[in-house]
């Protein structure tokens, strides 16, 4: 596995990708290059390419304010106590473990919110740190809330050269569309006057000339033209 030196140069999509498919456990370390917060060290942490944990630079989303509680009485605890500021508001009977766990992963999501809007950072991969699981860890983010939805450098790159990618490598939709030579966002009306059109071009019947070999050619893009077409409008 190998990864560019420089989120500039990639996606964080692409880059989070990469170690979900992998299944890598340990930290992505991100260190800002732009901006008023350059040098700040983010550090994501993988668990079977899964995200664990994401321990920011800048702390965020603060877990009290989250929750709506106030931790200043954390103080009143030894650090030999209490280590985290969860434990201390489960022990001490503020929230529950359920609630805590929902914070904090309202918390991590709020944390890859805010590395997903870096413009440029140092990119580089650490090997796992001993850890252990603990109660209210939150659970993990699986690779469909980290990457759904998230722009992907290859993704466009693959946008802008059709030819790089074969029919079959892409979506059912956008196959669909590609056969009834349809952009997105194409109407009901638009898919019906673009199947009505090639349709007339390709049916058998409108070839009486043709021989067995193009009939079966013109009813093979018949055909597809058929599915495509049952295909967007259902």
């Amino acid at each position: 596995m190998q990864l560019p030196g420089r989120l500039k140069d990639t996606t964080l999509g692409d880059v989070l990708g990469t170690l979900f498919r992998a299944r890598v456990t340990g930290t992505l370390e991100l260190v800002e290059l732009s901006g008023p917060s350059s040098g700040r060290v983010h550090r994501i942490v993988f668990s079977d390419g899964v995200i664990a944990r994401i321990e920011p630079g800048d702390p965020g989303s603060r877990l009290g304010e989250i929750l709506d509680v106030d931790v200043t009485a954390r103080r009143r605890y030894s650090p030999e106590q209490h280590h985290r500021i969860g434990e201390y508001l489960v022990d001490a009977g503020i929230v529950t473990a359920d609630r805590l766990r929902t914070a904090l992963y309202e918390q991590l999501q709020a944390r890859l919110e805010h590395i997903y809007r870096l413009a440029d950072a140092r990119l580089s991969f650490r090997p796992p740190r001993p850890t252990s699981a603990h109660p209210t860890d939150p659970r993990p983010l699986g690779h469909a809330e980290f990457l759904d939805g998230r722009p992907r450098k290859r993704r466009r790159e693959a946008a802008s050269s059709p030819a790089g990618r074969s029919p079959g490598q892409l979506p059912e939709h956008e196959q669909a569309l590609r056969v009834l030579g349809l952009d997105h966002g194409a109407s009901r009306s638009d898919v019906l006057a673009a199947f009505r059109r090639l349709a007339r071009e390709s049916h058998p019947d409108t070839r009486p000339e043709a021989s067995e070999s193009e009939r079966r050619e013109l009813l093979r893009r018949f055909a597809t033209l058929s599915r495509a077409y049952h295909r967007l409008l259902g």
